[in-house]
């Protein structure tokens, strides 16, 4: 893959930014797994305004930054989302399926 910077979603998406537990299971929740590359779907989604029932993330990584995961190791994700599908829950957005196009550390 060429370098995440030179990286533009397709028409009609957007970049969402998550941050993971080292072993790549999410930091909130039920211990979802997300995989290192490819497609990622809600098995629980629910299009409501509250948390859980989906995926979340930070919008273009913008948002509640209390809400990442501080553990030593801990993984970033970007993903790609149809824009569309996006549910914004002030300081975070969910969303029922995504791309997972980047995996690294924060820096």
């Amino acid at each position: 893959m060429k370098k995440l910077s030179s990286y533009k979603p397709k028409v009609g998406y957007v970049l969402v930014l998550k941050s993971v537990n080292p072993d790549m299971t999410a930091g909130y929740g039920n211990g979802f797994l997300w995989p290192q590359k490819g497609k990622c779907i809600a098995d629980d989604w629910k299009p409501s305004k509250e948390c859980g029932k989906g995926l979340h993330g930070w919008k273009w990584g913008e948002g509640d930054a209390d809400l990442r995961v501080t553990k030593e190791g801990a993984r970033w994700l970007v993903l790609s989302v149809l824009e569309n599908t996006i549910i914004d829950l002030n300081g975070k957005v969910k969303f029922p399926y995504c791309e997972v196009v980047f995996v690294g550390e924060l820096a």
